[in-house]
């Protein structure tokens, strides 16, 4: 990287793509090298960076992205990948989550149930038939531009899991305690989600 180059992510030194950076550099350069490429990241949104991107103009050489922004990307014969969060993190890696408060889960438990089930329902129809989750998704908000058989695509991807169960949690959280990004490590995953999953393989 130089000073001219680019990289975008959702959110500089705090989001997925940036803490990943952090790790590769810590462990590449050395712990007091851990934020070596905050220095070259600007905050854009996933479709907004994609467009820059594929522009090829000045703005950003460099995408850290997700699905499906980043087969999008691919499809490009300009753009290839340099780095991903499996390679990181030793495996699969959970970077979208839904979160709620204590108190709305204490105060509306069929709620909170509903969507807990919704979510393992929706799930389970990715895994069984991605092209009818895939329809579903379309009909609902014409997916931000992506066709149907794109998204099939995205959804069959070998290295996308859609599940419940969080996956390295833990390697996150001992990081960032270790370079200051949180002041206390939780002692296991669990004591970041409720107790409806915890018996899951979680990590």
């Amino acid at each position: 990287m130089t000073e001219t180059d680019k990289i975008a992510v959702t959110a500089v030194k705090v989001s997925i793509p940036s803490i990943n950076m952090q790790m590769y550099a810590a462990e590449r350069y050395g712990a007091a090298e851990a934020f070596r490429f905050d220095r070259y990241t600007v905050t854009m949104t996933h479709a907004d960076a994609v467009i820059a991107l594929l522009a090829g103009g000045n703005q950003v050489n460099s995408h850290f992205t997700s699905p499906p922004f980043h087969q999008r990307e691919t499809r490009d014969p300009r753009v290839r990948t340099v780095l991903n969060t499996d390679a990181i993190m030793g495996g699969a890696t959970t970077f979208t989550m839904l979160s709620t408060t204590a108190r709305f889960r204490e105060q509306n438990p069929g709620a909170y149930g509903a969507v807990l089930a919704a979510l393992e329902e929706a799930n389970e129809l990715i895994r069984t038939d991605p092209r009818a989750a895939a329809e579903i998704l379309f009909a609902a908000e014409s997916a931000a531009g992506f066709s149907v058989d794109e998204l099939v695509e995205v959804l069959r991807d070998p290295d996308i899991r859609f599940t419940t169960a969080p996956e390295n949690l833990e390697k996150y959280a001992e990081f960032m305690h270790e370079i200051g990004s949180i002041e206390n490590e939780p002692e296991s995953w669990r004591e970041l989600f409720f107790p409806e999953i915890h018996g899951g393989p979680g990590s």
